[in-house]
């Protein structure tokens, strides 16, 4: 008999989550705007350096898809990549700029955010008794 423990349930979750799709409708557009709705519909978090995405533009995306296959057909023909800094933080590069991108992800950098505006609010009533 097979116990589940809350680091199995936690770990399921996870999975549940990276493989549940969303439904997205971003058009043709300027690839950082492309990625700027792409954040805000996957609930991720997406550190662009400005310079890669200046003059570039993406096909958009459309359909019920996970968010690692639609940021990759935002990225399609593009030349980037990404990589993922955490469960929901996201740094776009250039696997094909020299001396790496360690640097990228600070100066000339974009933080495309996502704020659950609603999610905060509760918390903050449960710490301030509101």
């Amino acid at each position: 008999m097979l116990a589940a423990s809350p680091l199995s349930g936690a770990y399921a979750q996870q999975a549940s989550t990276a493989t549940a799709q969303i439904s997205f409708n971003i058009p043709a557009q300027s690839l950082g705007s492309a990625l700027t709705a792409f954040a805000d519909r996957a609930g991720w978090k997406l550190l662009v350096p400005s310079s890669l995405v200046s003059g570039k533009s993406s096909a958009g995306v459309s359909g019920a898809l996970t968010r690692e296959q639609a940021l990759n057909r935002l990225l399609a023909g593009t030349g980037l990549a990404y990589t993922f800094n955490g469960s929901d933080a996201v740094t776009i590069t250039d696997p094909n700029a020299g001396g790496g991108q360690a640097g990228a992800s600070v100066d000339g950098a974009i933080a495309l955010v996502t704020i659950d505006v609603e999610r905060r609010w509760r918390r903050v009533r449960r710490l301030y008794g509101g």
